[in-house]
């Protein structure tokens, strides 16, 4: 029996939802997306069986602070760049590829400080030595300026290269429980932690309403639908968030909450924390002298 034509030709169904269109709600969910998929790589790292995830929390916070202030105050470029190549050095025995550290340090971070810094490359911010003729005598570069740059765009670098290493390495929990080494009232910490809880669960909501929208439209709407119905979801997780709440701190109470936050105990410290402490320690007090020598 031989089909009629009408009936094996396949018939496309056109429908208006299908088209690619950038909706209003739809670009700023996949930016949310975008952030939560970054996040959510860190825990990958924090996980990994590397050097610097053995340390201890607190040994790490008080090493890689101390560096921190250090990479702000020193003047050597020699030494901050050691400890650039330092920072690599332990992202590789952490198991962080350098593919995806090396954009934190020298990738879109150190090329906005260039530009915030990029004016005192000339002369009528800096004056000194002409190194580079432009279009003098207004647009000339000098050598004190180049260098102020140049040590500047160091520092940064050197900064978010330990942060970096610091943040990669210890979980959010484990970070805010070292910070009680400071002094740092519990309270807040607990404040810190319910928070960034919080936005993970409420990113994860949003996603599921938009997804359950989408899922339910077969027409394009207008910008100005769009918005309003952003609007609405705004207020309706902000009575969400204030429901959660209550009934957060409901189970609290009931499971013998008395106002006072209590923390776990202290992880042990070896002989490596030790030394990272006193690498750290070193190399601040041997940067303090040639800073105050040089």
């Amino acid at each position: 029996m031989i089909l009629p034509s009408w009936l094996s030709t396949p018939e496309t169904l056109s429908v208006k939802g299908a088209q690619k269109e950038s909706f209003f709600v739809e670009k700023n969910v996949s930016k949310i997306f975008e952030f939560f998929s970054h996040i959510a790589s860190f825990e990958k790292f924090q996980r990994l069986d590397g050097f610097l995830q053995k340390r201890n929390p607190q040994a790490k916070l008080f090493a890689f602070l101390l560096l921190i202030v250090l990479s702000t105050w020193l003047k050597s470029g020699p030494l901050l760049t050691f400890m650039i190549l330092g920072s690599f050095l332990l992202s590789v025995i952490s198991k962080i590829p350098i593919s995806w550290f090396l954009p934190c340090v020298v990738g879109l971070p150190a090329l906005f400080s260039l530009g915030i810094a990029l004016p005192a490359l000339f002369s009528w911010i800096t004056p000194g030595t002409p190194l580079i003729s432009i279009y003098p005598p207004h647009l000339v570069i000098t050598e004190e300026g180049f260098l102020g740059v140049f040590l500047f765009v160091l520092r940064v670098s050197a900064a978010l290269s330990c942060s970096a290493l610091l943040t990669l390495t210890t979980s959010w929990r484990k970070l805010l429980h070292a910070f009680q080494m400071l002094r740092v009232p519990s309270l807040f910490l607990f404040i810190a932690e319910m928070t960034y809880r919080y936005i993970f669960l409420f990113i994860r909501l949003l996603l599921q309403i938009n997804f359950a929208r989408k899922s339910r439209m077969i027409s394009t709407v207008s910008l100005k639908d769009e918005q309003r119905w952003t609007a609405e979801r705004i207020a309706f997780l902000l009575k969400k968030s204030s429901e959660l709440s209550e009934n957060i701190y409901a189970a609290m109470l009931a499971r013998g909450y008395e106002g006072k936050i209590k923390s776990l105990g202290r992880e042990p410290i070896d002989r490596w924390d030790w030394g990272l402490v006193a690498f750290s320690l070193g190399y601040s007090l041997l940067g303090i002298y040639f800073s105050i020598k040089g």
